[in-house]
């Protein structure tokens, strides 16, 4: 399995304090079937934008602990991104990273309760430049449940949707399960990523998600992934 979206990096967010915290996360993932995570550690005003330059080192130090330590799990770059309307700018400047570092596909969190009103724009830009938006964690999105059409017209227009398996596994609360499940039915989920920080109340885990995406489990934690990361099997 492939975690697009984790925050496993020690000491830039609120994922793992240490090394230590950052290598009890890999086994956790790794004892659940993950081989691959993103590592993707928020980029906003409130963690003030971790230069893509200190994830790349971040990332590279992690691998090497992640190898002493005998864990088979590799990691790649990456980072969750707040929305804001000089995103654009930033990334064609080299202050955002992008997924695995690739310079395509964008993780996005866009704001859970309140709306940016710039948002459909901004996707449109990011799309002319050759980046591919990729929503976080959708389900948690006030105004996507509240106007569910807005969310079918960004996944038409291309944009990417990813959902958290902890939503699905009924493990963030009724609604979220109920509402990601509707996604699922309405093929409206593109990822599945864990959205792990920690391995107590947000856990790296996938595999929660497998009964209720049945057939689709593979598709969505493994092989749309590895399209994205342009990997081979």
């Amino acid at each position: 399995m492939i975690d697009l979206h984790c925050h496993i990096l020690p000491g830039v967010d609120d994922g793992p304090r240490d090394v230590d915290e950052a290598l009890d996360v890999a086994r956790l993932a790794v004892a659940d079937g993950t081989r691959i995570i993103v590592a993707t550690p928020h980029v906003d005003d409130t963690y003030k934008y971790p230069d893509p330059d200190l994830i790349r080192a971040l990332t590279a130090r992690l691998n090497d602990c992640l190898r002493a330590h005998k864990i088979p799990l590799r990691v790649l770059p990456g980072a969750e991104v707040r929305v804001g309307p000089d995103l654009l700018e930033k990334l064609q400047s080299g202050q955002i990273m992008t997924i695995g570092d690739l310079g395509k596909h964008v993780l996005l969190e866009l704001p859970s309760s309140s709306h940016a009103m710039y948002a459909g724009e901004l996707f449109f830009r990011l799309q002319l430049a050759g980046y591919i938006p990729v929503l976080a964690h959708v389900e948690r999105v006030a105004l996507f449940r509240s106007q569910p059409g807005l969310l079918r017209d960004f996944h038409d227009r291309g944009c990417l949707l990813q959902v958290n398996a902890e939503s699905l596994a009924g493990r963030a609360g009724w609604t979220m399960r109920r509402y990601a499940q509707k996604l699922l039915r309405e093929g409206l989920i593109d990822i599945v990523a864990s959205d792990g920080h920690n391995t107590n109340n947000r856990k790296p885990l996938l595999s929660i998600a497998k009964k209720a995406l049945n057939n689709e489990f593979e598709r969505l934690t493994d092989q749309r992934p590895r399209q994205i990361l342009q990997l081979q099997r």
